[in-house]
């Protein structure tokens, strides 16, 4: 992960905590074991609404792309109706519709 990406991560968490959100990283450079394709950032935060809303981040800068395990994290998480955005802080701000 270069400095793109974690000036992107840094973002996504200063962007949270401005609407008074929580955020959470789940690994910055050491990957956990068995945690292939885990999004970046998993928040709860208040949409523009007034409703809380949970969400899991995978941080894209350029041109990076994901994974195949990314894609199927994903998946599963969409299955259940967890959303995962991809991207960087400003989609955050769209999904919680301050953008």
């Amino acid at each position: 992960m270069g400095e793109a990406h974690n000036n992107a991560v840094q973002s996504v968490r200063e962007f949270i905590g401005l609407v008074h959100g929580h955020a959470f990283v789940l690994h910055q450079g050491t990957r956990l074991h068995g945690s292939a394709g885990i999004s970046d950032i998993c928040f709860v935060a208040r949409d523009a609404a007034g409703e809380w809303r949970f969400a899991w981040l995978e941080v894209k800068v350029g041109r990076d792309k994901l994974s195949p395990a990314q894609v199927a994290f994903r998946a599963v998480m969409e299955l259940a109706g967890i959303p995962v955005i991809v991207g960087t802080a400003g989609d955050a701000a769209e999904f919680l519709g301050y953008a």
